[in-house]
């Protein structure tokens, strides 16, 4: 089999104990020189028109230039469905994204298309990539506009090693976030993956691709026949293999995000066999192991919990919403005991300790000086007791130099301690 990193873009649809064809598979997007289009569509004419001078790509036969009041500029990538081109929207005067469904589409990859544009209509998250327009091309063809995201898909991400532990689980939580919001929408997902996540130039992840969504709780006719697989092989869920509707659920898109923070930390999908059918087995029937960095870095403890409690073969096990996910991917961010993985009393308050580490450093900073200016007080008494006699030792003056010193002691205390957390202050206030 070749290296996953090819593979992890396609997306199956397979009857039960059907073979798999070449012709099943997806395209994986190809993307574009995003800086190079972007100075392109700078070039504008006086009325906000693309200067004719634009050396663009040619664009495939069959399709026209302009769709509507969109100028096509260039063929970002084809799949499974339809295409998707980079275009420009004349009256409005922006870069968009329009993804066309092929002439050849069968009835029920139409259904879908419908589907996918009523679903991801419906969503409005920072994350996900919005609809804002459809219509139907001259010769007959549906197609959708999105918003045009300038960046790269985190498979590419994934490949280059750009992520590091914290990153990673950071950008996964804005994730999770965004498919708990479809979620509440009554929108499953289905096929969450490295590739059908775009992390903007700002490092924002975008939520695209709902081609194969599913409406939660609808009366609406499934396009998906019962027994019949749909998705891509590496981040299916066991449920989702099994073509088990009934039980499909917002435990199935955690599951999808586990395989992909596990592909992003190990480098390959938690089950990989020698097809894809291999693959769907070895997830039904396998627990997946512990994954290991290839260039032997030690993966965080809490943050392998994680994703080892999304990848639960029991969907009860697993987190049970994707809000509960994000909530444990920011604990583990901000150094929080994970609700993956309890913790003892000791590691507990070692880390409490470890976050406030100012803080606690002041604080054993003054019981420190405290028990020196009780001890420097106690000495002095006693010190003082044995050169005053007994029966001077109660003399007003004695007292009240006694009582000058312990002033004297609280206010030195007193101003050390305001100055120590002064200083704390500031030093936390420079690290926001």
């Amino acid at each position: 089999m070749s290296n996953p990193e090819h593979n992890e873009g396609k997306t199956v649809l397979l009857d039960a104990d059907a073979e798999v064809s070449p012709d099943s598979r997806t395209v994986v997007m190809r993307q574009p020189d995003y800086a190079a289009l972007s100075e392109q569509m700078n070039r504008r004419d006086q009325d906000g028109r693309i200067t004719e001078a634009l050396s663009a790509p040619p664009l495939p036969e069959g399709i026209p230039e302009q769709i509507d009041e969109y100028r096509v500029i260039q063929l970002l990538g084809k799949g499974g469905m339809g295409a998707v081109y980079k275009a420009y929207h004349l009256g409005l005067r922006r870069v968009v994204a329009l993804k066309v469904l092929h002439e050849e589409s069968a009835p029920t990859a139409l259904q879908r298309f419908d589907r996918e544009i009523q679903l991801q209509a419906r969503l409005r998250h920072p994350n996900i990539c919005p609809v804002f327009d459809c219509g139907v091309t001259p010769d007959g063809r549906h197609y959708l506009v999105m918003d045009y995201i300038e960046g790269r898909p985190l498979s590419k991400l994934i490949r280059d090693r750009q992520l590091d532990f914290s990153g990673l689980a950071q950008l996964m939580a804005k994730v999770a976030r965004a498919i708990h919001h479809a979620h509440q929408n009554g929108v499953l997902h289905r096929d969450l993956k490295p590739d059908n996540v775009l992390v903007s130039s700002g490092g924002d992840p975008f939520v695209v691709d709902f081609g194969i969504a599913k409406e939660v709780d609808s009366s609406a006719t499934p396009i998906t026949r019962v027994g019949q697989t749909i998705g891509t092989p590496y981040y299916m869920a066991p449920e989702q293999i099994r073509g088990d509707a009934e039980k499909l659920g917002p435990t199935t898109d955690v599951y999808a995000m586990g395989a992909m923070m596990y592909h992003a930390v190990a480098g390959q999908p938690p089950f990989r066999g020698t097809n894809e059918i291999e693959t769907l087995r070895m997830a039904i029937t396998q627990a997946a192991a512990v994954p290991k960095s290839p260039e032997n870095l030690p993966i965080p403890t809490d943050f392998c919990a994680i994703i080892m409690k999304c990848l639960q073969k029991d969907q009860a096990l697993r987190y049970p919403t994707a809000l509960n996910l994000a909530e444990d991917l920011e604990r583990y961010v901000d150094d929080e005991p994970v609700l993956a993985r309890p913790l003892s009393g000791y590691e507990v308050v070692r880390r409490a300790l470890a976050r406030n580490r100012h803080t606690t450093v002041a604080v054993f900073q003054i019981m420190l000086t405290l028990i020196i200016i009780a001890t420097t007080f106690s000495y002095l008494a006693a010190t003082i007791r044995s050169y005053v006699l007994p029966e001077h030792y109660s003399d007003l003056r004695v007292r009240l130099g006694l009582v000058a010193v312990t002033v004297f002691m609280l206010v030195s205390c007193l101003a050390m301690v305001g100055a120590l957390f002064h200083r704390d202050k500031k030093r936390r206030g420079g690290h926001r």
